[in-house]
């Protein structure tokens, strides 16, 4: 079996006494292998159906499992040129097989919809509960994909591709390997005691169409805010500067009341504000007002389980953090100490004199102190930045 064919992915049966777990889809060679858990399956049977709501198969999973049970399945072919959707649904008896138009959502256990085609709406949204807008994008390169959890089995946590078979249920890193992809915060702090630049990083996590106020820069009258197109990913930028307001979206960029593609944008000057697009992929806008400026990066990027969604970078920022807010601000203006040997081998970082335990790891290819957002912005709280 040819790694480039496989596709992992785990789907969760919701009940705290079972789970079923697709761990193998093989589009080469046209099969799928699932583990079946212990617990309860009756009438419960796996449809692939394509983009078209036509069912092309679907095949009983099983009844009761009282050991780890894996089994495969040849299957006649998947419909890799389209969109297509693997669901488990609940029957009312072996023998039935439900038409897609007769789905009912609570007998749908769980699903995940797959395509050849980046930033493919999901054409399932109507019947899906869990995954809805959630499409996996299958590449022509070697494509391994696996649902893992944080703390508890039933809490979905991350998707990560990977090149090689599943090994066990749950088989996941430690540290989720898409950190720095999602909106995950990244900057540097002043070590007060060393006077060093250090490297922080933190999560923050709010709804779908929730703005973040990352930053405010006083000098500038700038304010910059990012729209999550869902928990993790952010797929607006919205920037607020003297001259007026400026919107970076994964397919146009809004200047004041001018909206034009991407592509159609070099360089554009305004009042107050510079907008430079790099690529079809960057955009720089640089705000100024008298002497003072800030420099705001928006880099498009992709990922096979979330689509495109959108970075941003500063330059120019105070390295104290003079003049600055909103949730980069006011992390920055804080005082750390590094290292200081409260406690032997501790990654410890003292934050305005209190003791923050914290995990060194790595976002952006660069070594962090990975610090828990409530902790860290206290005596505030995530409201006072997410709305």
């Amino acid at each position: 079996m040819m790694l480039k064919n496989l596709l992992h992915c785990v789907l969760l049966v919701h009940s705290v006494l079972a789970q079923v777990i697709f761990n193998e889809v093989d589009f080469g060679g046209s099969k799928v292998e699932m583990i079946a858990l212990p617990g309860s399956y009756p009438s419960t049977k796996a449809h692939i159906i394509s983009g078209a709501k036509v069912r092309k198969y679907a095949f009983l999973i099983g009844a009761d499992y009282q050991t780890e049970t894996i089994f495969k399945k040849n299957i006649p072919s998947f419909p890799k040129t389209e969109q297509f959707l693997l669901v488990f649904y609940k029957e009312q008896s072996d023998s039935d097989t439900t038409l897609y138009a007769d789905f009912v959502k609570e007998n749908i256990l769980d699903a995940i919809v797959f395509s050849p085609t980046q930033n493919d709406p999901n054409q399932f949204s109507d019947k899906i509960p869990e995954w809805d807008n959630k499409v996996l994008y299958i590449s022509n390169g070697a494509n391994a994909f696996s649902k893992c959890f944080k703390q508890e089995p039933f809490i979905p946590n991350y998707w990560f591709e990977r090149p090689v078979t599943l090994l066990t249920a749950n088989d996941c890193p430690e540290v989720d390997p898409n950190a720095g992809g999602d909106p995950h915060f990244s900057q540097k702090v002043v070590d007060s005691k060393t006077r060093r630049m250090m490297n922080i990083c933190y999560d923050i996590v709010g709804k779908s169409s929730q703005s973040i106020n990352i930053l405010n820069d006083n000098s500038t009258n700038t304010n910059v805010q990012g729209v999550l197109k869902d928990d993790y990913y952010m797929h607006q930028i919205i920037i607020q500067y003297k001259g007026g307001v400026i919107i970076v979206d994964n397919t146009f960029i809004q200047i004041n009341n001018k909206k034009m593609k991407w592509a159609n944008l070099v360089k554009y000057k305004v009042h107050f504000a510079t907008v430079h697009v790099k690529s079809t992929e960057e955009i720089q806008i640089e705000t100024f007002y008298k002497k003072f400026k800030i420099v705001t990066i928006v880099k498009k990027e992709f990922k096979s389980y979330s689509g495109s969604f959108l970075n941003v970078y500063f330059e120019e920022l105070n390295v104290f953090y003079e003049n600055l807010g909103g949730l980069i601000g006011d992390i920055g203006k804080k005082t750390y100490i590094f290292n200081d040997e409260i406690q032997v081998n501790s990654n410890n970082v003292r934050v305005d004199n209190i003791e923050i335990e914290s995990t060194v790891t790595r976002r952006w290819l660069n070594e962090c102190y990975l610090l828990p957002i409530a902790e860290l912005i206290h005596p505030k709280t995530i409201s006072d930045y997410i709305h």
